[in-house]
């Protein structure tokens, strides 16, 4: 099993430019969470999709993210965010196709829902 799967969570750190060295807490209105969604293994790499969940008074968005990762070691390699304007993206699957990998999405606004399939290649 690995422990990302299903279970990740965000954390970001605000710095004020007026005062560098002061902190501010986040509140829960503008908290985040994600969760891993689906994995593709391709020898020695491990890449991930992960809904990005930001929760805020005027409503939650969902975004994407795909991480490559190192999977003997666990590093991060490269990390790329995807989101649509005005519209929730949730992604449910990934896989390989050739030298590219191929993620399943749905696009949710106020008055539709769409199927999305897009492909992107081993680099991000």
């Amino acid at each position: 099993a690995n422990a990302l799967y299903r279970d990740v969570l965000y954390a970001v750190r605000f710095v004020n430019q007026a005062t560098p060295s002061g902190r501010r807490i986040l509140s829960a209105s503008s908290a985040a969470h994600g969760a891993v969604k689906g994995m593709v293994y391709v020898d020695p790499l491990l890449f991930a999709i992960l809904d990005d969940v930001r929760i805020a008074s005027t409503g939650n968005t969902t975004k994407l993210s795909i991480i490559k990762v190192n999977a003997a070691s666990g590093a991060i390699l490269a990390q790329v965010g995807v989101s649509v304007p005005n519209a929730n993206l949730h992604c449910t699957d990934i896989t390989t196709a050739g030298l590219m990998l191929v993620v399943t999405c749905t696009v949710e606004r106020t008055s539709s829902v769409q199927t999305l399939l897009f492909a992107v290649d081993r680099d991000l």
